[in-house]
């Protein structure tokens, strides 16, 4: 009945009560197709009592939809009408993380300082802040603050941002030449993060690189070679497979028992 009343009724004082009546009816029986089209409806309406509610579960949903675009416009316009700190912390993530995913690095970047300034925020999004600017300076090539960042992220983070972090560090430290140190995260990357398999073999594969740099070619090759029986993978099985046909050929004298890798599956 609705749905033929405001196609036959464009403008009048129950119109915008309708929008928000079916929206509202569609998002309950999960079609959110048809819940968003009535929001934006809202949404496209001068400021009412129907506005921040319309943005907000519009973002949400255009958000779990990877419809980023659409998630950060609606998010960061949500932020500019809250007053409420909740839903203005949650709409300024909503904006970050939209933007981040988007790859529209400044703007996220943007965000994540507001973020990081702003009361109130959870370790979640504390994390992610810290992560998006880390991201964002390495994209950058802004390295001194890259570093910085992921090293904050890999002890504050115990699951997949902590531990793609933590390699972060160490492949930066390997990238200035800091072989031993990179040796060092990479064996903590191991310990620290024991179940994060793909970051551990990922780490591995790099201090293969540190022992072809150091000239032993005997253990970067038995390193690949761990990594090639032990990752459940194929992708980084792979990345193992072509760096072990590139190596030259074993000195004699560098052929000592490897350090032990360990990458459960």
């Amino acid at each position: 009945a609705l749905n033929n009343y405001l196609q036959k009724v464009e403008k009048g004082g129950f119109v915008l009560k309708a929008n928000h009546y079916l929206s509202e009816c569609y998002a309950r029986r999960k079609d959110t197709a048809d819940a968003l089209v009535y929001y934006h409806k809202i949404i496209d309406y001068p400021l009412n009592q129907y506005s921040r509610s319309a943005l907000l579960k519009a973002a949400r949903m255009e958000f779990a939809r990877h419809l980023y675009d659409q998630s950060e416009m609606h998010y960061s316009k949500l932020s500019s009408l809250s007053e409420n700190p909740d839903l203005k912390l949650e709409a300024l993530d909503g904006t970050m993380r939209s933007a981040f995913l988007q790859g529209r690095l400044t703007k996220a970047q943007q965000s994540a300082h507001i973020m990081l300034k702003t009361t109130g925020v959870n370790d979640e999004q504390l994390i992610f802040a810290h992560y998006v600017l880390a991201k964002s300076a390495l994209k950058s090539s802004d390295l001194k603050t890259a570093f910085r960042e992921f090293n904050v992220v890999s002890k504050l983070d115990k699951g997949r941002l902590g531990a793609e972090s933590k390699f972060e560090v160490a492949d930066l430290l390997f990238g200035n030449k800091k072989y031993d140190e990179t040796e060092k995260q990479v064996y903590a990357l191991s310990d620290q993060f024991p179940n994060q398999v793909y970051w551990v073999a990922r780490g591995f594969i790099l201090l293969a690189d540190v022992y072809v740099a150091r000239g032993n070619v005997f253990q970067a090759r038995e390193t690949l070679k761990s990594v090639i029986k032990n990752y459940p993978g194929e992708d980084l099985k792979d990345m193992a497979r072509k760096k072990l046909q590139k190596l030259p050929a074993v000195n004699s004298t560098s052929k000592r028992k490897p350090n032990s890798v360990q990458i459960r599956k």
